[in-house]
């Protein structure tokens, strides 16, 4: 038993670890492109910073709650891990440059790293979910 329990510490320190990373690299690169003059579309509030950061700030609240409430954290960390990241990446660039910077032309919009991860986490999530069944032995 006392195996069990020092391999869940450390998968726990990995993981906040790789999410911590993923944070500090997204934040990076958009401190980047900003400082060096690439261009990107800075993704403003459009009700003005204080209404945009409060509603940000009960989003990625809520989507964390419901992450670790309904246990999927533990689940599929891979996949919950991207939509954390990117959560909270875009969460703290609001908060530290007043705006998330979009720099990647997709389709007919601009998005960013941390936009793709949460599309990425909550796609292969949901097909987790609903068309991944584990097999039983």
């Amino acid at each position: 038993m006392n195996n069990l329990k020092s391999i869940t510490k450390y998968n726990w320190f990995w993981q906040l670890l790789i999410l911590l990373t993923i944070i500090g690299l997204n934040l990076g690169i958009s401190a980047l492109i900003r400082n060096f003059g690439f261009y990107y579309v800075p993704n403003e509030y459009p009700f003005g910073f204080n209404i945009g950061l409060i509603s940000s700030a009960l989003i990625i609240i809520f989507v964390t709650w419901g992450i670790f409430s309904l246990d999927l954290f533990n689940k599929s960390p891979a996949f919950t891990l991207l939509i954390l990241a990117g959560g909270w990446s875009n969460f703290l660039e609001r908060i530290i440059f007043g705006s998330a910077t979009d720099y990647i032309m997709f389709v007919a919009s601009f998005i960013n790293l941390a936009d793709l991860q949460i599309w990425t986490g909550l796609i292969l999530l949901n097909a987790q979910i609903w068309f991944w069944k584990p097999t039983t032995m």
